[in-house]
């Protein structure tokens, strides 16, 4: 069954999320600190805010690895939290300007891969080298309108524990990927895969289920 009882940033109640909401009802003095932590049309917060912004808003434990080269689009408006034990491995993009990007404990992202916010990664999931996690769709309806003047959509994906996502994978808006699941290499995930499912392909398709009466995987 598909759940997001443990996706925190669905509902949050915290002094962050209240600030948030604080600002949104002033969309003056909101566009005001968005130009304080980002310059105009560009992705990445301005450099005082790594060091002396975040640090107060964001959960990053001490025994977590982000490698030097990782590109850490991260902002105090929304969470960002990476557990015990993860690496972010170098050349990666972690951006959570949207939506809130949440890693467990004990994972690893890959070299070379791309989450963008609304995102939640369990513990113990493993991704491949050039993978792209996404909770964001650009909007596209307004004919003669420039895409990127259309604005953006948000739909969180969600990735649980013990799964391993191999090289090269896209895993698009809203999917729901359970725990212990396997993602071929260069697969693109479009539909929710359940616990204990093995998916393959563009787009991908379930092809195993891992049996425990067996204690193997059986093609379905």
């Amino acid at each position: 069954m598909r759940t997001i009882a443990d996706i925190s940033y669905i509902q949050n109640d915290s002094v962050l999320s209240r600030i948030k909401r604080w600002l949104n009802t002033n969309q003056q003095l909101k566009s005001v600190v968005h130009r304080i932590l980002i310059p105009r049309g560009q992705a990445e917060p301005r450099w005082f805010v790594k060091f002396f912004v975040n640090p107060f808003f964001h959960k990053i434990s001490r025994k977590a690895r982000i490698k030097r080269t990782s590109r850490q689009d991260v902002f105090p408006f929304n969470e960002y939290q990476v557990g015990a034990g993860t690496t972010i491995e170098d050349y990666t993009v972690v951006n959570n300007g949207v939506g809130e990007v949440i890693i467990g404990e004990d994972s690893r992202v890959g070299i070379g891969s791309v989450v963008m916010g609304p995102v939640f990664i369990g513990d113990a999931t493993i991704t491949g080298q050039n993978c792209l996690i996404t909770g964001l769709d650009h909007n596209f309806h307004e004919y003669g309108t420039p895409i990127k003047d259309q604005g953006v959509s948000m739909n969180p994906t969600h990735i649980g524990h013990g799964t391993f996502i191999g090289a090269n994978v896209s895993i698009l808006p809203g999917v729901f990927i359970g725990d212990n699941v396997v993602i071929g290499a260069g697969s693109v995930v479009t539909r929710d895969v359940p616990n204990n499912h093995m998916a393959i392909g563009n787009p991908a398709r379930i092809i195993k289920k891992y049996s425990k009466e067996v204690g193997e995987w059986i093609r379905i």
